[in-house]
């Protein structure tokens, strides 16, 4: 009798655990189809959305088990709510903004009805509460390490509450086979696409917004390297702009200023915070692969030679200053010089103080630029 009790016994356990077996096998099934490098799944298959729509699908269930939902295709490379039609936004977080009660211009309204992605390793997704925010992979294997680092101590904890950490902060780390995923608040566009050639149409920017945007991403690099971590990939695509604050179009000095969010930390390192400012050196390049790299490239970090990190950040964030004529005296000598500074701190104060001593009011005017072809 007591052998037929031992053996049901040893059933149902077996029974009981069926159903985990079975979801690691599935696990393991998801994530064979998956990309197995960053650089992969930058680049899924033919590189079209088919591709890219298909590894968020197959990662639906892992959202959906963390409380997210994502964002539904609309066409190409853009997403809107899910659930939604044409005219859909975004729930208010706190982090995105449409613009003025005095009425969104069709390229601002687009801008909030349409999320954009230039690669699928980021994914916009809501909540099951209804917040929206973007997902993004962060490590894929044993890459992706030293971004997780640096957003761990830069993202995550009470340095999220310094007004001076302008990084993105990382709501939830999601953790799936070998991949980690991070989640983020959905925020504004770049900061690209808010003047020069690049500039989205309906943007109508002053020199006292723009300043005001440089400013910001002058204070997120001080800080950062404070923190002993290094961005290397710090050009103005990477910081995101809450909202378009186009001064010029309505002519007035804004009461409200959009805050800028420094992300992509893919390629940053970390240095132990105890380490003096001079001896934080590295020798590698951001990406491997530095040829099909769109953006200029210091010799300092092509030469094999230790380089300065921080400095490649200074060279990245201030490139296109040079570029950028204001009219104003003060401005036009300071803006060019900003990188023989040496460091985010001396650049951040040097640009802060030159501004300081301008009337706002004389910041409203359009910029110009010496070659449109680079900005």
């Amino acid at each position: 009798m007591s052998s037929v009790r031992t053996l049901s016994l040893a059933l149902l356990m077996g029974l009981a655990t069926l159903p985990v077996i079975y979801a690691q096998y599935r696990h393991i099934r998801i994530r064979s189809k998956l990309p197995k490098t960053i650089v992969e799944w930058r680049s899924p298959g033919e590189k079209d959305h088919e591709d890219f729509e298909n590894i968020w699908n197959l990662l639906g269930p892992v959202l959906a088990k963390h409380g997210w939902t994502s964002w539904s295709w609309r066409g190409f490379c853009m997403l809107r709510p899910p659930g939604g039609g044409p005219g859909s936004l975004p729930n208010a977080n706190g982090y995105i903004y449409a613009g003025s009660s005095a009425g969104l211009s069709p390229f601002e309204a687009d801008r909030i009805e349409i999320w954009q992605y230039v690669n699928p390793l980021n994914r916009a997704v809501r909540s099951h509460e209804g917040r929206d925010a973007v997902c993004r992979i962060i490590v894929v294997g044993k890459e992706g390490r030293n971004a997780l680092d640096a957003l761990r101590r830069l993202a995550t904890g009470p340095d999220t509450l310094l007004f001076e950490n302008h990084v993105l902060p990382m709501l939830q780390e999601i953790h799936f086979q070998d991949l980690i995923l991070g989640v983020f608040p959905m925020t504004g566009i770049p900061m690209s696409w808010l003047y020069g050639d690049s500039a989205l149409a309906g943007t109508d920017s002053s020199v006292g917004d723009l300043m005001d945007m440089f400013l910001q991403a002058l204070e997120a690099l001080e800080f950062i390297h404070s923190k002993r971590v290094a961005h290397r990939d710090a050009f103005h695509c990477n910081f995101l702009v809450q909202w378009q604050p186009n001064s010029m179009r309505h002519m007035e000095i804004p009461t409200s200023r959009p805050r800028v969010f420094l992300i992509d930390f893919e390629t940053a390192i970390s240095f132990p915070e105890t380490l003096s400012y001079d001896d934080c050196l590295c020798t590698s390049a951001p990406f491997a692969d530095m040829d099909s790299y769109a953006q200029p490239i210091p010799t300092m970090v092509l030469s094999g030679q230790p380089y300065s990190p921080f400095l490649l950040d200074l060279f990245q964030v201030t490139f296109k200053f040079r570029f950028m004529k204001t009219s104003i005296q003060a401005l036009d000598d300071v803006l060019p010089v900003l990188v023989t500074e040496g460091t985010a701190a001396a650049a951040h104060k040097m640009l802060r103080n030159t501004l300081g001593a301008l009337a706002p009011q004389s910041l409203l005017i359009r910029p110009t630029y010496d070659d449109p072809d680079d900005i």
